[in-house]
């Protein structure tokens, strides 16, 4: 009886207050561990809504694909340029709007064509491997590209092909249509008396008079035959075949 009596007095003494604290520790450590979680979670969520809302912000469209090409995700601007007032859920795949063309890449949007330029990663997205690509729209830029060209290769009198226009469609259209056995013809012509018409009644007739020549050559220009202005009052013509 002494024994029994003094191993319930060890048990109420020691061993109840020893598992007490282990589990009061226990609901304790439980406790901050759901709070850690639950801490983590809302930073998760807040970091998300920050990255989206940064996304949105951007002048970039922003789009992650899977490994398929399909995408997945696009940022506001993405979504309205390519999306426009379709629904979201049809899938769009990257390859099917975004074709390289004459050394540049152009983006097929839902109401306009761009001229882009990308970067890419490789991401993971909802805990899948797939592709981020952030687009940067350079549709302006090449279009002063091209206007600043076009302008570098017309005079700008006559609105007629410059010297740099006659050698570089020589290359491009006379020499491969000459290789393929077709015959072409080069003509240099000037004006008779233009100096001394132009010293006499001035020079804004002597630009008049070079304007209607050009239209002359303009309105009567048949197919394969291409005119230019080299210089002054000198002329050509490229004859093809």
């Amino acid at each position: 009886g002494s024994y029994t009596r003094e191993n319930t007095r060890l048990v109420l003494l020691t061993k109840i207050p020893s598992y007490i604290v282990i589990i009061i520790l226990s609901l304790y450590a439980l406790a901050y561990l759901r709070s850690n979680i639950k801490l983590s979670l809302q930073i998760l969520e807040e970091e998300e809504i920050l990255y989206r809302t940064f996304a949105d912000m951007t002048s970039e469209m922003i789009m992650i694909t899977n490994k398929q090409g399909e995408i997945i995700f696009t940022n506001k601007l993405g979504k309205k340029n390519i999306f426009g007032q379709r629904l979201e859920t049809r899938n769009v795949y990257f390859d099917q709007i975004l074709v390289e063309e004459e050394g540049y890449y152009i983006l097929y949007g839902y109401v306009d064509d761009f001229f882009v330029k990308f970067v890419s990663e490789e991401v993971m997205f909802e805990n899948e491997p797939a592709d981020l690509f952030m687009i940067t729209d350079v549709t302006e830029k090449i279009k002063t590209e091209r206007k600043l060209e076009a302008l570098s290769l017309k005079d700008e009198l006559t609105s007629l092909g410059n010297r740099r226009m006659m050698a570089k469609e020589y290359n491009d259209l006379v020499v491969p249509a000459i290789k393929q056995g077709q015959i072409g013809f080069l003509a240099i012509l000037d004006l008779d008396n233009f100096k001394s018409a132009n010293d006499t009644y001035g020079h804004s007739y002597g630009d008049q008079v070079l304007k209607d020549i050009s239209q002359i050559f303009d309105k009567n220009k048949i197919s394969n035959t291409l005119f230019y202005r080299i210089g002054g009052d000198e002329f050509a013509i490229l004859f093809v075949d």
